[in-house]
């Protein structure tokens, strides 16, 4: 009799729409990439102020389809939510859901090890193992970038993807990027540091 992979209960991964859990946890993953998305105002009201990025994971499937893992602040306690959404891998590397071009991009390739054996099941599994889906974003709302850093350390550190490559993610976290991919000036500047949320 076959056997139907039912979605794991991730309080925090909201599949959108809720069916393709049930169509994609059983596909491998043939490589990941986190996008960095133009930059915003930290604080809405103030539009000249200083700016931050948002970034986004997207997981590739060998079928022409990437799901884009978006982490986000939910509810009166900026809890993180993760929704995951299906877009085309041909247009992953410069354009998300919500259709804003990336102004970064970066691989993080998996380790020989994995490379045949990871899917998505099992990358939701290491997120829930680790502890990294029970995250708050900051009082103002921030926390991604942190939030994708502790997930590429982890995954680092499991062997599950490039080291070297994580490095770079990570120095590239660091930063604020310009809608032209340039750097934008942290002191005196309208760019802004990693701001940290808090893992419970």
């Amino acid at each position: 009799m076959a056997t139907t992979t039912q979605p794991p209960a991730y309080n925090t991964i909201a599949w959108i729409p809720p069916s393709a859990a049930k169509t994609y946890l059983n596909h491998p993953i043939t490589h990941v990439r986190a996008l960095c998305l133009p930059p915003g105002p930290i604080d809405p009201s103030e539009p000249d102020g200083k700016q931050t990025n948002h970034w986004i994971l997207s997981l590739h499937l060998p079928n022409g389809i990437s799901l884009a893992l978006d982490p986000s602040p939910s509810g009166p306690n900026n809890t993180l939510v993760c929704g995951i959404s299906v877009i085309d891998s041909t247009s992953t590397a410069t354009a998300t859901p919500n259709n804003p071009t990336p102004v970064k991009t970066l691989p993080l390739t998996p380790s020989p090890n994995q490379s045949a054996s990871m899917t998505v099941e099992s990358f939701l599994t290491t997120l829930k193992t680790h502890n990294l889906t029970n995250y708050t974003f900051s009082p103002t709302g921030q926390g991604c970038r942190f939030w994708i850093g502790s997930v590429a350390d982890t995954l680092a550190q499991n062997a599950v993807v490039d080291a070297q490559e994580v490095e770079t993610l990570k120095d590239a976290l660091g930063s604020t990027w310009a809608g032209d991919g340039s750097e934008m000036e942290m002191e005196g500047g309208r760019g802004s540091g990693v701001v940290e949320g808090t893992f419970f």
